[in-house]
Order: C-alpha cells, then sequence, then structure tokens
C-alpha cells in the first residue's frame, strides 16, 4: 500500500464524517511536511496524520529536529497499513509517545452481487479501504484556529486534490 493510497482512504473516510482532509501541507514555514491534515469543521480543531507505510520510515521520525509541533496542530495520529502494524505492533506501541493517535487501513475486498432472472449472480470482487482508529489521540493545549485560517488551509487543499492524479 503506497502512501497516496492511504491519504486517499483517510481523506476518503473521514470527509464523510464532517473533516476537511489535505494532503502533504507544508507546516512551521516548511521545516517539516505533514502528510495529511483533517481539520474538524465545527470545532475548527487540526488534526495531523503520519503515514507510515515501511517500518524504517517510521523509526525515522524520531530522529527529526522538528517532530510534528506545529502550533495549529490540536491531534496528531500516526497511520498504517494494517499489516504494517501487525508485524511491529509492540515496537510501534512502545515508541509512540503519549497523546499520539494511530490509526490503521486495511485493502478489503466484497463481491458485487446482482440480480439476473430472478436468481443472484456474483460478480467481480471489488476493493475497498477500511479505516479503523485502533488510539485515539489527546487534545494538545492548542486554541481551534480561526475561520480564516481555515480559509488558508482549504485554499491550499483546493490546489492540491484539483491537481491530484
Amino acid at each position: 500500500m503506497t502512501e497516496r493510497e492511504v491519504q486517499k482512504a483517510i481523506g476518503s473516510n473521514r470527509s464523510l464524517r464532517g473533516y476537511i482532509c489535505i494532503p502533504n501541507v507544508m507546516m512551521s514555514y516548511g521545516r517539516y511536511e505533514a502528510d495529511l491534515i483533517m481539520i474538524r469543521e465545527k470545532s475548527k480543531r487540526v488534526y495531523e496524520v503520519e503515514i507510515k507505510v515501511d517500518y524504517h520510515d517510521f523509526l525515522k521520525d524520531f530522529n527529526k529536529k522538528c517532530y510534528h509541533d506545529h502550533p495549529d496542530i490540536s491531534y496528531f495520529f500516526y497511520a498504517f497499513p494494517q499489516d504494517l502494524y501487525t508485524a511491529h505492533k509492540e515496537d510501534i506501541d512502545t515508541l509512540i509517545k503519549p497523546g499520539t493517535g494511530v490509526m490503521l487501513v486495511a485493502r478489503k475486498y466484497h463481491r458485487n452481487v446482482y440480480w439476473k432472472n430472478g436468481k443472484v449472480i456474483e460478480g467481480e470482487k471489488s476493493p475497498y479501504y477500511d479505516v479503523d482508529v485502533i488510539k485515539r489521540a489527546t487534545c494538545r493545549p492548542v486554541q481551534p484556529i480561526s475561520t480564516e485560517r481555515m480559509y488558508d488551509y482549504m485554499r491550499i487543499g483546493c490546489m492540491k486534490w484539483s491537481r491530484a492524479e
């Protein structure tokens, strides 16, 4: 599973729940890039999601000078493909800082079923993504963003999603 697939899975899942989802946002004047941010429109709280599709990349995250510390971020999550998390669960749970949430993304399949001449016909399998929050993040002591700041993020999001392949 690629980072882009995880972004799309989480973005699709969370946008249905009232979040504005924006991929690859430069934070802290370019000091680091957030893989995905989500803004809860009602509360104006910003969630950062750091996507890890490789265990060694996850380990490198702890050597960064700037560790997901943007002042707009109320909640911080790691997102993993489910098989990666399952393979390294104990190590990941030990390394993740308190207050950090965890999301898992799994590719699943359902069989298309339809009626034909009064009979149930099973068609091709279609993939879909299941997103589970297995560990909730704790709210950091930051203020909700202003409406103007939310619009700034939304402008970035419009450019990102409209240019996405």
